[in-house]
């Protein structure tokens, strides 16, 4: 069967097969590239796959090579790092792209495809805490560049920072739960492993990343703070009207059951009070349940979906398990 001809998108001529060393000169390694007859006037070419006479995509100038380039360095950190198999992250492609399986690949793709992919795909790996470093090319190029083998051991040598930096900074807070404090340990991470990519000699290591870790955990919490602004209190009821969303309490054996479950809210509200951001919105949560909210009326209030009340919630009930005097109060 005669090979379909392959013309270049920006000239229109047609791609002749030539020897890698007809580009690159005594630098080429061996292989193939479809290169535009115009060549070098259109500087425009693409690799052949090894031992065939297939193109690995569309030809490309060099500022799609190039965003090409960076486009395949940060998709490949998903399955270097096994978020998914290298089968399973193109197949990520095709869906996320509404792409055949021969068109989801990297070769096939404009500059605003690239663009598309690398934006997605850096969702992933900040969603899993894989840290990358960007270096500005000429041109206002982008180039994504991984944690290299040395960053990594400096990163192993000085992990014990991150607990000892933690334990430091929480040390006079009244209660730290275990979901906030792996939230902490986290954004620790992340400084150093940012941290051992920035360093230059110039001072100790543990020095300039203990600072690194103090601002990252400094600034998870001003985060909380500012999401905290946006949140009504549960007892300011002059901000919020509650009324609309209760139902008819106005009866005798619900003064009785409020009477007798006064000092158990007086309770929960101090134990509110004293509590992180999390767990003062669980606490919050749970007590509206129990006032007759569902968790669709909780989450319109919030603003938020659901399955944060839900885990909110999970959070305080973990917590309250724990504490003593509620457990004698409901007792």
């Amino acid at each position: 069967m005669k090979q379909k001809q392959i013309r270049c998108p920006y000239c229109g001529s047609i791609a002749i097969l030539r020897d890698a060393s007809y580009v690159y000169g005594n630098k080429a390694k061996d292989g193939k590239l479809y290169v535009c007859s115009h060549f070098p006037q259109c500087n425009s070419y693409v690799g052949v796959h090894p031992g065939t006479t297939n193109a690995k995509g569309k030809l490309a100038n060099k500022e799609l090579r190039q965003k090409r380039i960076q486009a395949h360095r940060v998709f490949d950190q998903i399955w270097l790092n096994h978020i998914f198999t290298k089968s399973e992250a193109y197949r990520w492609i095709a869906d996320k792209f509404c792409l055949t399986a021969k068109e989801a690949h990297i070769g096939e793709f404009s500059t605003y495809m690239c663009d598309q992919l690398i934006l997605e795909s850096m969702k992933i790996l900040e969603n899993n805490h894989i840290p990358l470093r960007a270096n500005w090319l000429k041109g206002g190029i982008c180039m994504i560049i991984p944690m290299t083998d040395d960053e990594r051991r400096l990163t192993e040598e000085y992990l014990y920072l991150v607990p000892e930096m933690v334990k430091k900074l929480t040390s006079r807070c009244a209660y730290v739960s275990y979901d906030e404090q792996q939230d902490l340990l986290q954004a620790g991470n992340l400084a150093l492993c940012k941290a051992a990519m920035n360093y230059d000699n110039t001072r100790p290591f543990a020095v300039y990343a203990r600072v690194a870790i103090r601002n990252a955990i400094y600034s998870y919490w001003r985060k909380l703070q500012k999401e905290r602004k946006y949140t009504c209190s549960m007892y300011a009821s002059s901000e919020f009207d509650m009324e609309p969303l209760l139902v008819d309490q106005k009866t005798e054996l619900w003064q009785e059951q409020c009477m007798n479950q006064e000092p158990i809210y007086k309770h929960l509200q101090s134990l509110e009070a004293g509590s992180c951001n999390t767990l003062r919105k669980g606490i919050h949560a749970l007590l509206l349940q129990q006032k007759g909210y569902t968790n669709q009326e909780i989450s319109k209030h919030y603003g938020v979906p659901m399955n944060h009340v839900r885990a909110w919630q999970s959070k305080a009930r973990k917590y309250l398990q724990q504490d003593t005097k509620l457990y004698t109060l409901l007792s």
